[in-house]
């Protein structure tokens, strides 16, 4: 969980997900960045090297064996450094087998991701196999206002399953999300979810909401909100996550996480509580300790998990 948290954290991630389990692709591998405040003052005479990855290796450790590897991750650009190709070796699979991946990226003439495409095998010299694709497409301003997700069908031939519909601000901020997924018997688009976020004066998110679609009522539900608060420096500092309860109608608190940032404006402690409905409290549920140099390169990180028996993290 937290892993895909710091992966997400280098920069736009490239997600698909087979057999429930979702990886992220890492287009801008140089450095780790969590640097909310944007507009402080330039570090002077200084010379940044940034530098593309070019693979990553995941261990995981036992205590009969110690170390294993548990993924593999190897990464290819083009000539203006975007990721075209990302190799993966992993055993993120419901059985346990280990699996081969290649995710494919091509652009649109604005720079943006206009195809994504993930294959898959078993074995290093059989074919590759499409997994699933995204096509995207935008409006004159670059906004990403429609993307196509295909999958396969029971013959492994390739059929659309689900399309996304944004609508921007003049910002360029993402107003709604609405998502639907298509019916082979009726041969129509029907509604599967949606969110709607507002912005304050400055353009920060302060709240996001969260619907799903039920046929029964033929109308939009309320599933879950998220309230955004932030610092003079427009750190994002506490985000609020509710659960609509449809019983009493009203939103229930269910989780808190608030973020602490370095004298660089780089976050280094990112708390998590989750609430108890029974004693109307905030419960301890982990902790991400982050160590990072002005630079935004992160050097140590270190997870914490809900106290035990002991009362220690």
């Amino acid at each position: 969980m937290i892993r895909n948290f710091i992966l997400l954290a280098i920069g736009l991630a490239l997600s698909f997900n087979l057999s429930g389990q979702q990886k992220s692709i890492l287009p801008f591998g140089s450095r780790i960045q969590c640097q909310a405040n944007k507009g402080r003052t330039a570090l002077k005479s200084t010379a940044v090297f940034k530098q593309k990855m070019d693979s990553l290796v995941w261990q995981d450790y036992d205590t009969i064996s110690g170390w294993k590897i548990n993924d593999t991750e190897r990464y290819t650009y083009d000539s203006k450094g975007r990721l075209i190709q990302a190799f993966i070796y992993s055993s993120y699979t419901p059985d346990g087998e280990f699996f081969w991946f290649k995710d494919t990226v091509s652009y649109h003439a604005n720079g943006k991701p206009s195809l994504e495409a993930r294959f898959a095998r078993k074995l290093e010299n059989e074919p590759w196999r499409l997994e699933s694709k995204a096509v995207t497409f935008y409006d004159a301003l670059g906004n990403d206002t429609l993307s196509l997700h295909y999958g396969l069908d029971s013959l492994n031939q390739e059929q659309l399953r689900s399309k996304q519909l944004k609508t921007f601000d003049s910002g360029g901020n993402p107003l709604t999300l609405s998502v639907y997924q298509w019916s082979d018997n009726t041969s129509i688009w029907l509604p599967s979810s949606k969110s709607e976020t507002t912005y304050d004066s400055l353009g920060k998110q302060i709240q996001v909401v969260n619907y799903s679609w039920k046929t029964e009522l033929s109308n939009w539900i309320a599933q879950d909100k998220t309230i955004n608060t932030y610092d003079s420096k427009s750190n994002l500092t506490e985000d609020l996550i509710y659960t609509w309860s449809s019983v009493s109608r009203t939103w229930i608190p269910n989780t808190r996480n608030t973020h602490t940032y370095n004298a660089f404006g780089y976050e280094s402690l990112w708390q998590c509580f989750t609430y108890n409905l029974s004693t109307q409290t905030w419960m301890d549920d982990f902790n991400l300790e982050m160590d990072f140099d002005e630079f935004g390169n992160l050097w140590h990180s270190l997870e914490l998990y809900s106290k035990d028996s002991a009362g220690e993290w």
